[in-house]
């Protein structure tokens, strides 16, 4: 009965993900911001620098990719990293649309919607009488969302933890039930 008693208790227990979810999505978050601070991918390789038009243009701002906070503070925010109930994932969609940008890089050609990136910036050269030469223009990749590999063993590390904690029993080798501690260590054996 004891036994059947803690299985019914674990299997609750293990039905509700949302607590390791929860930590996963916050150690996820971390790991972005820990990106835009360093300046990063999630393997820890740098961002492309600004291209040298761009620093000769005035535009730069104090960091990469934060020039108003938006980017970061929106792969940041828990809306960007929806819960299931059985996983945590990112989604673009919480982004600002120049975010996937970033991310994967762009060409002048790779908008999307049938217009180039700078058609807009074309059209309203053109109609002040100005040539626009934007060049290549095109924007390098800077991956930004993703976690690393130690934040991948956190998590690991997260589950394992929550797992552990459905059960305080353990069956031995020899087919013996024993209670578990709160420390891990075997207690006294069950039904003996």
């Amino acid at each position: 009965m004891i036994v059947a008693a803690d299985y019914e208790r674990a299997a609750d227990y293990l039905e509700n993900m949302t607590p390791p979810l929860m930590a996963s999505r916050q150690l996820g978050i971390a790991d972005v911001a820990e990106n835009f601070a360093g300046e990063h991918d999630p393997d820890g390789n740098p961002w492309a620098r600004w291209s040298d038009s761009y620093v000769e243009s005035g535009q730069p701002g104090l960091s990469i990719l934060n020039q108003t906070g938006d980017l970061e503070g929106s792969a940041t925010s828990p809306q960007a990293w929806p819960i299931t109930a059985r996983e945590v994932f990112f989604s673009f969609g919480a982004l600002p649309e120049y975010g996937i940008w970033h991310q994967q890089g762009a060409s002048r050609q790779s908008a999307g919607r049938g217009q180039t990136r700078f058609a807009n910036l074309d059209a309203i050269a053109a109609a002040e009488g100005l040539e626009a030469d934007f060049g290549d223009n095109s924007l390098p990749a800077r991956p930004f969302a993703g976690i690393s590999d130690e934040t991948q063993f956190k998590i690991l590390d997260v589950f394992d933890s929550w797992f552990s904690g459905a059960m305080n029993f353990a069956i031995g080798k020899s087919g013996v039930v024993q209670t578990r501690t709160a420390g891990g260590r075997f207690g006294p054996k069950l039904g003996a």
